[in-house]
């Protein structure tokens, strides 16, 4: 009598390690690290130049010539806010959209962007951007080319436009 309780003891230790094992072999989930970016409030002129954001190093300026690896440009045109995307190296970067060159979305707050997203961009140098009409407190998401990692990476931008944008 007292071999059963130990051997049933044994199983449940073998039973235990098993299961521990195929927990730590099992496929881990896809995991991504939330940063906060060395960017604070920008004002953006009201002029056709804006400003140009490197969104890696924090780097801003009134010419695309002034700062190296440029992701994101916020300027007015028409009297709204606009942005202008680089177009190297293609298809990397751009505002999430709710169709290939359609209008930017306004996201809520804690809305996911990532790559199964769609994304709007202006790909042609000179021409105009799309437009940002969301007057408010508005949330916009973007990819970009971080040139440090050489990958494309999603985030998002908090944006404050005034009714006549």
């Amino acid at each position: 009598m007292i071999s059963t309780p130990l051997a049933g003891r044994r199983v449940s230790r073998r039973v235990l390690l098993v299961h521990a094992a195929a927990l730590c072999l099992g496929a881990a989930p896809a995991m991504s690290a939330v940063v906060a970016g060395p960017v604070t409030k920008i004002s953006v002129p009201a002029n056709i130049d804006g400003v140009y954001i490197n969104l890696g190093t924090g780097a801003t300026g009134t010419a695309g010539s002034a700062v190296a690896g440029w992701d994101i440009d916020p300027y007015q045109g028409g009297g709204v806010l606009r942005f202008f995307w680089p177009d190297t190296p293609a298809n990397a970067s751009g505002a999430a959209s709710s169709a290939a060159g359609g209008p930017y979305l306004v996201l809520a707050p804690g809305a996911t962007v990532s790559s199964t997203s769609i994304f709007s961009a202006v790909t042609a140098a000179g021409t105009a951007g799309t437009a940002f009409v969301a007057a408010g407190d508005n949330y916009i998401g973007f990819r970009f080319f971080n040139e440090s990692t050489s990958a494309i990476n999603y985030g998002y931008a908090r944006v404050q436009t005034g009714a006549t944008g």
